[in-house]
């Protein structure tokens, strides 16, 4: 899975053989820019809801079940530094502010 800022279309048109390389190796892109003003809450791991999904093998399927669990948080800490993943529940920003 890999998450693009730039739409398929535009990937496309680069004609940039890196990038070709990727696309060919990559089962699922999410494409467009992450806009933190239009938070995504009905497909997970989707950062905004201006982003698309794109099935680019049958390795993975739109219909999968586990793209309708609610998106998560996740922090990991590791005795040395925090990584914080994902996006918080409505309600709980001010952990994320506290966290980052």
């Amino acid at each position: 899975m890999v998450f693009s800022g730039w739409t398929l279309d535009e990937l496309c048109a680069k004609g940039d053989a890196v990038v070709d390389t990727l696309l060919a190796q990559t089962d699922i892109l999410v494409d467009g820019p992450y806009r933190r003003e239009l938070p995504e809450t009905s497909r997970r791991w989707i950062g905004s809801s201006n982003q698309r999904i794109h099935f680019l093998t049958d390795r993975c399927r739109s219909d999968d079940p586990r793209w309708t669990l609610p998106n998560t948080l996740e922090i990991r800490y590791d005795g040395e530094s925090v990584l914080i993943n994902g996006f918080p529940a409505a309600g709980r920003e001010r952990l994320w502010h506290r966290l980052s």
